[in-house]
């Protein structure tokens, strides 16, 4: 197994597969080796200050310990780990975040387990795969473990799931912009971080269907090319499609890795203005091809709101909540009204977008 970021003292030890995994102290920017706990230094960013106390209505416990287990090693995630804090600093968690080094669903069972035997009061998810998780989570809700998850709508086996909109909506808005970005013609593709991953395969189903219902002179020619959430993968898989299709108009991607290679892919080929492309990913990642015009849009949601959110159903949770009613306010910006789905699946309203020559510097993650 591939390093994996650890944020906490502690050191990983799966006997089982006997591989290792060590942690270190965080530093700026990005790193595999990663240490910290609730009693790091909490980022204040302006989407986390506002509306951030949850009134559960009961009387809540608090200091419950909390691992929350992420797809991949990517600042995305950093993002959400600040949300993840500040909840742990105004409650008196402590709560760790843990990154595989590459999207594999086996490294996140394999964290997973170890939370387990950790006995942690809860443990997050957001899933590479779905069904890779599901009997491990089983699993921990059998040893009383509370599960909460975030981007992984059809999970079973999760006490709540949280998402920032629903993946019909997000895939639609993805198409709007791209086929207003295309002059609403011509041929486009489609690139997917892992073929496995739920959310991002309804966003681009979404997409696809909205395309063919509104925009009839748009053609999609290369459906769902994998990139394994890999930069360079991605920009070579968009330097072969314009040599296989040289009259490529748009790239539709999902994960953080899929745009961010499409923009390199134009801007080192010149094709700035000539192809848009769209994705879901960092603001901060993607400013310099935004402002170059070899990104035409992202669209995304603040993942710190987010982590916090996943935090206050934690609460909810151990405090006795088993079923979410319809209109539930969980405190945070997005997530003040949220339609619910068998009492357990919550969708908030958080979807961002931001357009090439947007100011991208309003933007802190």
């Amino acid at each position: 197994m591939k390093n994996m970021k650890k944020l906490t003292g502690m050191i990983l030890v799966l006997a089982m597969t006997a591989l290792s995994v060590a942690c270190g102290a965080q530093e700026e920017g990005r790193s595999n080796e990663v240490e910290v706990t609730a009693s790091s230094e909490v980022k204040s960013e302006d989407s986390t200050e506002e509306n951030t106390e949850a009134d559960s209505g009961t009387e809540t416990k608090e200091g419950f310990t909390m691992g929350v287990v992420v797809k991949v090693d990517v600042p995305w995630f950093d993002r959400l780990n600040e949300g993840l804090q500040k909840y742990a600093a105004e409650h008196g968690c402590t709560i760790n975040l843990y990154a595989p080094s590459t999207p594999d669903a086996s490294q996140q069972v394999a964290i997973i387990e170890d939370l387990i035997a950790q006995k942690v009061d809860v443990i997050g998810i957001v899933p590479n795969s779905a069904e890779a998780v599901e009997t491990v989570l089983q699993k921990a809700r059998d040893e009383g473990i509370v599960v909460v998850s975030h981007e992984a709508a059809n999970l079973n086996n999760t006490d709540a799931d949280i998402e920032a909109f629903t993946d019909q909506a997000f895939g639609e808005f993805f198409m709007q912009s791209l086929g207003k970005s295309m002059n609403y013609e011509g041929e486009y593709a489609t690139i997917i971080e892992e073929l496995t991953n739920a959310n991002h395969n309804a966003w681009l189903d979404a997409a696809v269907a909205y395309q063919e219902e509104n925009y009839p002179d748009m053609t999609l020619v290369s459906a769902k090319t994998e990139t394994k959430a890999d930069v360079s993968q991605a920009q070579s898989i968009c330097e072969e499609l314009f040599r296989t299709y040289p009259d490529l108009k748009g790239i539709m991607g999902t994960g953080s890795a899929d745009v961010i290679g499409a923009g390199l892919a134009i801007e080192n080929k010149g094709l700035m203005g000539k192809v848009a492309a769209t994705g879901c990913t960092s603001p901060n990642d993607a400013a310099q091809y935004l402002n170059n015009g070899s990104i035409s849009m992202i669209g995304l949601w603040d993942p710190a709101n987010a982590g916090y959110a996943m935090c206050v159903l934690a609460q909810q949770i151990m405090d006795g909540t088993t079923e979410f009613s319809e209109g539930a306010d969980l405190g945070i910006n997005g997530y003040n009204s949220c339609t619910v789905r068998d009492g357990k699946y919550l969708v908030g309203s958080d979807m961002l977008g931001i357009f090439a020559g947007d100011d991208v510097s309003k933007y802190p993650f």
